[in-house]
């Protein structure tokens, strides 16, 4: 099954998880981004001219998104692969970049399929039914079992690993490492651990800086 797998073209693959994450940030812009915008402004009764100005400027900035979208995801792919090799170039094991990089790009399948359930989900559920503490997180998870308004959301963050497409992630990751990079049980597993935990720091990071800001502004 794996070598089977294995045979399909890495970029294949990553033209694959781009459309994945183009299709919901369309999704995500059109059926629930404009209309939520929309619903405040009949509520507010704003003045039209002024809403279709407002509007007008919101679209030209959503439509930079499809070009930034790809950006951030090859350099997360970039990254993610580098920081698997990196200890296994420190133990001198020389293994070529490409073949890592395909296990991530193979393993990142599974959170771009998360990515797109998680915003069709809601999309299909009116706004006044949707929980949106909990939309923007994947779903098939812990957060679905907990009230997010008991967390902090930075906690929420670390939370939101522990779902059906990360754990998907991580086991791709870990058989890719034995089976195409030919690395022993123990050290996939170290590796994959390691790297796992780095990115849940990583982004945790970022969202504790971000929640400091808004919280003082």
């Amino acid at each position: 099954m794996l070598k089977s797998v294995s045979a399909i073209s890495p970029l294949f693959m990553v033209v694959l998880i781009l459309i994945l994450y183009e299709i919901s940030y369309f999704i995500s812009v059109n059926t629930l981004f404009v209309p939520e915008i929309s619903s405040h402004h009949s509520l507010l009764n704003h003045d039209e001219t002024q809403f279709a100005s407002v509007m007008s400027y919101l679209e030209r900035i959503s439509n930079w998104g499809y070009f930034i979208i790809p950006v951030i995801i090859m350099i997360k792919l970039t990254m993610v692969t580098f920081f698997i090799q990196l200890p296994f170039l420190l133990n001198s094991l020389i293994i070529t970049y490409k073949k890592y990089f395909k296990i991530i790009v193979y393993a990142s399948l599974f959170l771009a399929i998360g990515e797109c359930i998680r915003v069709l989900r809601i999309s299909f559920i009116e706004s006044h039914q949707t929980n949106w503490s909990k939309s923007q997180f994947l779903p098939f998870g812990i957060i679905d079992l907990v009230n997010v308004d008991f967390y902090e959301p930075t906690f929420l963050v670390i939370l939101n690993y522990f779902n059906i497409f990360e754990l998907g992630w991580f086991f791709v990751v870990y058989f890719g490492l034995k089976k195409i990079a030919g690395i022993n049980k123990q050290d996939a597993l170290i590796a994959v651990t390691s790297v796992w935990i780095l990115i849940i720091l990583i982004n945790w990071g970022f969202a504790y800086c971000f929640y400091q800001m808004a919280t003082v502004t």
